[in-house]
């Protein structure tokens, strides 16, 4: 068999994830590949970072072993990723949010009644709930030769309140040059998100395997999703993705189906098992959870790491979700560490964006292995409707921090706001997760190998090493000059940034006037929309991610 290898472009996006639906009646199952298949034929597809959805395309040279990729642009738009796709035959064009949360695929029904184009106003419908669907696209199955549908129902809801419910189906589904024959997907024929969505996640996470009244009146089951199709159709060896948010302001990202970048990451991939948080009822898991066992932040570049967890934590990696969720105690020693200042008015923290200029950064490990975040990559802008900035008493831009709390004293999810920092690669054959530190300004020149029986390069995270001896970042004379010019606030007043409990609390609501460095002016704002999109990662095709940005706003 060809290796193949399909790179995947995705825009970064603001939605919450949810659980969908799709067409196969018989049940799906991972199998193991057992081909040892050599590198041949390679298709690829060349991608820009640009903010617009027609990024240039051509071939280009992957050295002496060759793969099969394809490579598709995705789309920055505002804090979400949006994968261009085509369904049907001939293909009708579709933006997509890629998400590794979920597993099933759903796109809006032309007629949707909450599509102004059909600007329906009743006592369920109304003008408020509307919005363009021209924008990500709708399809019309009466429109495509190929298409088939199923005795199914379909409905997903998400944790926004937002809800896709229509028909279960199959058709062709394609992107860039690779397609995928008798997809099953769901088809909102009613819905009121803006968006359809790619789940590529385990197929125990289906919507279809759930006991739901709308959905299983014909019987539970699992299908072929789209990763899976991807490996039995000969696009990919095996069942596996890698995953390349990119920075913080980036427009885009990088997906690869059955491959791994090697120019992505700085030095080694280390594996870590999937944990099963559901093997009562799954024998095999149905997420991305992984054990982090300890988050430790610095507060200034020459400071001590402190570590802000008191037991490891299972965390969700999701692609759909924007903001990082941890145990409501360790974001609030979080936001003591770093002075951050709560709204429960906008339910976010807010934080003059130049803070993170003193080198504060928080590091993740997975066993022993550390993945470094710089505060800088957690951040999101925080505007007013009308787009300008959030300011504070002196005149700063305010940033919105990428965390926010869950009730949970041991789960996590972990959304873009740590995979800007992270490389990832999904095994979905043998339930390992690998991760590496993601470069910033990863070289022009992609090192790209196929994942055929294991993931290339990577070792278990049992096996890491900490190096010894490291020379430490800041001299005695460093660290004391640092500590002085951060004991200032805005009054002049000193503070003691070794014990940031002594500070105010730093609760405060919009309506309020914050006694704190980073009081703001919010006179004549309602509320702040903070985005948080849901979900997952995406496998071995190429495709090129574009960053869809979604303004957060004070309306």
């Amino acid at each position: 068999m060809k290796s193949t290898v399909i790179v995947l472009v995705c825009c970064l996006c603001t939605l919450t994830s949810g659980f969908f639906f799709n067409s196969t009646l018989s049940n799906s199952t991972i199998t193991n590949s057992t081909n040892s298949s050599s590198l041949s034929n390679v298709v690829g597809l060349r991608f820009e970072v640009e903010k617009i959805p027609s990024p240039n395309v051509g071939q280009r040279n992957l050295g002496p072993r060759i793969i099969k990729t394809v490579q598709q642009p995705i789309i920055n738009e505002q804090y979400y990723y949006r994968l261009d796709a085509g369904i049907g035959t001939p293909a009708q064009a579709v933006k997509l949010l890629i998400d590794t949360g979920s597993s099933d695929m759903w796109v809006l029904d032309a007629n949707d009644p909450y599509c102004s184009a059909n600007s329906i106003n009743n006592d369920t419908y109304n003008a408020t709930n509307e919005f363009d669907c021209t924008i990500s696209g709708t399809f019309d199955p009466a429109k495509s030769k190929t298409f088939q549908r199923t005795p199914h129902e379909f409905y997903v809801k998400y944790g926004d309140n937002t809800f896709a419910n229509g028909v279960f189906a199959n058709d062709h589904f394609s992107m860039g040059d690779t397609v995928v024959t008798d997809l099953g997907f769901g088809i909102g024929t009613t819905a009121n998100s803006s968006t359809g969505i790619l789940g590529i996640g385990l197929p125990q996470n289906e919507a279809t395997n759930f006991n739901n009244s709308k959905v299983a009146s014909n019987g539970s089951f699992t299908y072929d999703n789209l990763p899976i199709l991807l490996r039995n159709q000969g696009h990919i060896d095996r069942i596996a993705y890698s995953l390349y948010i990119n920075q913080a302001g980036a427009t885009e990202g990088h997906i690869l189906f059955g491959g791994v970048d090697h120019s992505k990451y700085s030095g080694n991939l280390w594996k870590v098992p999937i944990k099963n948080l559901y093997e009562s009822k799954h024998p095999d898991p149905p997420e991305f959870t992984v054990q982090v066992d300890d988050i430790s932040v610095k507060s200034s570049r020459c400071a001590e790491k402190q570590s802000i967890t008191s037991k490891p934590l299972v965390a969700l990696l999701d692609s759909g979700t924007t903001l990082t969720y941890l145990p409501e105690e360790t974001v609030s020693r979080l936001a003591n560490q770093i002075n951050a200042t709560y709204f429960p008015d906008i339910g976010g923290y807010l934080q003059a964006c130049n803070y993170a200029d003193r080198g504060v950064s928080l590091t993740y490990y997975f066993g022993k292995v550390p993945i470094s975040v710089d505060l800088r990559q957690t951040y999101f802008p925080a505007t007013k409707k009308d787009g300008k900035p959030i300011l504070n008493a002196r005149g700063e831009e305010m940033c919105i921090l990428g965390f926010n709390s869950v009730a949970s004293h041991q789960e996590a999810i972990l959304g873009d706001s740590f995979l800007r920092s992270a490389y990832v690669v999904f095994d979905l054959e043998k339930y390992e997760i690998a991760l590496a530190q993601a470069v910033k300004s990863p070289q022009q020149k992609e090192d790209i190998e196929a994942i055929i029986d294991n993931i290339p390069r990577a070792q278990y995270a049992s096996n890491y090493v900490a190096p010894v001896d490291e020379e430490p970042e800041c001299t005695p004379e460093e660290t004391e000059r640092e500590k002085q010019q951060l004991l200032i606030t805005a009054d002049g007043e000193p503070i003691n940034i070794d014990n940031p409990s002594n500070l105010e609390d730093s609760s405060h609501s919009l309506n309020s006037n914050p006694e704190s460095e980073d009081e703001i002016d919010l006179s004549m704002v309602e509320g702040l929309a903070v985005a948080s999109s849901a979900h997952r990662i995406i496998t071995s095709i190429g495709l090129q991610l574009v960053l869809v940005v979604l303004p957060l706003f004070v309306q």
